[in-house]
């Protein structure tokens, strides 16, 4: 080390230094100090200002959904909670807030607090007490090389997902010309053909035979397929995030992601629980109704030139589009249609509050003789049963799918092709194969020591 280097050295450690000698209090005893940081009931919780407020009614509740400007993470608070919102200001501590509440409710908030201070600190909404100097050190060192980059790659799609922030994307989109299809008169006409398709895919559909004749699609046309089918998909996620930007909310990310063994396209619309009810199952419906349009464009074509080369490949695309569209709305899978019959019922976390009260509270108010539900709990109870059968039949169909759909044009592909296709074909299937394992065989472990912890195995 040369003496150029030193001064630098020294000015960074001096520079740490002098920021732990300002947080110093020379008048307070150092054993003092730790027992205030120490003593929770003395610590003074205080939210961040950067944040949007949502006043909205949920099953005929009110509560406020409060959005983190700054970090894009949302939290929904009933009454109560956001009264203890309020006290968070950095001038209660604790226990003025446990006071304060005692006062207003008549009760002590303890585990309301809790869970109320965990939450809001995992998504950002708390100011941090203090330098984390370790993190400062690693982020000015290592977050910028290759390495740190790489990791965080990795375990991004390691846990199923890569996103993007989205946003600026859309919002270019929507200025520079997408704005047009939210007016009147392109609702109407998108509304007119998507009916139109919609009659001649039904028709078509019924008569196949007659309209294929003895064309065949070909192995190159079930590659083609299987390309539109991803096209699809991104067409699907514009209609959601386009939608987003005509209500004026913000498309937070976007991406894909793996769901049930399947690479899925997304874009986070979180940022509709600012908006109306009806705009989130307007924007929720969105995405089906661009692959029902994609579909009955496709059958229009072939309706207009039905002597055409491209006529198995118009009605595979047009198949696929309708396919996609019912399996969307499919409101037992958490897809566009659960959250259109979420928003439609008005209780959020559907499926899991109903999973979840299947599995606790029925079996402890049947087993106590107490059979009357409310209407909440009904559809509780009719939503968790439907789902979990749903998923049984999923999970029973994977094999038969595989083997009967999915196998075959694998098998039909194979033959003939040279190494490159080869390759291809098998590292899409591992990482089907992988995916599925993921998705379905890690939530049934989960499952499995959730069932153990309830027994106290």
């Amino acid at each position: 080390m040369n003496a150029d280097d030193a001064p630098a050295e020294q000015g960074l450690w001096a520079n740490l230094e002098a920021k732990l000698m300002d947080e110093r209090k020379p008048d307070q005893d150092l054993w003092v100090t730790l027992n205030d940081r120490m003593n929770i009931s003395k610590f003074k919780p205080k939210v961040v200002g950067t944040i949007e407020i949502s006043e909205q009614e949920f099953s005929q509740e009110k509560c406020c959904v409060i959005r983190n400007t700054l970090k894009d993470t949302y939290v929904r608070l009933d009454a109560k909670g956001f009264f203890l919102w309020n006290l968070m200001d950095g001038k209660h501590s604790l226990t003025d807030i446990m006071m304060e509440y005692l006062l207003e409710f008549g009760s002590a908030p303890f585990e309301q607090l809790t869970v109320l201070l965990s939450t809001l600190e995992s998504n950002s909404f708390l100011e941090e007490d203090g330098l984390d100097l370790y993190k400062l050190i690693y982020d000015r060192t290592e977050a910028g090389s290759i390495g740190y980059k790489s990791a965080h790659l990795f375990q991004k799609l390691s846990q199923g997902e890569l996103s993007f922030n989205a946003d600026g994307y859309f919002d270019w989109i929507y200025r520079h010309g997408g704005w047009i299809i939210f007016t009147i008169p392109a609702i109407i006409f998108l509304v007119a053909v998507s009916t139109i398709g919609s009659i001649l895919f039904l028709w078509q559909l019924m008569h196949i035979d007659k309209i294929f004749g003895s064309s065949s699609i070909g192995s190159l046309g079930i590659v083609g397929l299987f390309f539109c089918n991803y096209a699809l998909a991104i067409a699907h996620e514009h209609g959601h995030g386009l939608t987003v930007k005509a209500f004026g909310r913000k498309v937070t990310k976007g991406g894909f992601l793996f769901y049930f063994g399947t690479p899925c396209f997304f874009v986070d619309t979180t940022d509709m629980w600012l908006g109306t009810w009806n705009q989130r199952i307007a924007v929720s419906w969105a995405g089906p109704f661009t692959t029902m349009i994609v579909a009955s464009i496709c059958s229009i074509a072939m309706a207009l030139f039905p002597a055409s080369v491209y006529i198995p490949m118009l009605f595979g695309i047009s198949f696929l589009g309708m396919f996609s569209m019912l399996i969307n709305l499919n409101p037992l899978l958490e897809w566009d249609g659960y959250y259109m019959l979420m928003n439609y019922l008005e209780i959020p976390g559907l499926r899991a509050r109903s999973l979840e009260f299947l599995k606790g509270q029925l079996w402890q108010r049947l087993s106590s003789g107490r059979i009357h539900f409310n209407h909440e709990e009904k559809i509780f109870i009719i939503f968790g049963i439907m789902a979990s059968i749903w998923t049984i039949i999923v999970i029973c169909m994977i094999p038969s799918l595989w083997m009967d759909v999915i196998y075959p044009v694998f098998e039909s592909i194979w033959v003939g092709q040279g190494i490159g296709i080869k390759i291809a074909l098998v590292i899409a299937g591992i990482v089907v194969l992988l995916s599925l394992a993921s998705s379905i065989i890690v939530p049934i472990w989960n499952e499995i020591k959730f069932i153990k912890m309830k027994l106290n195995i």
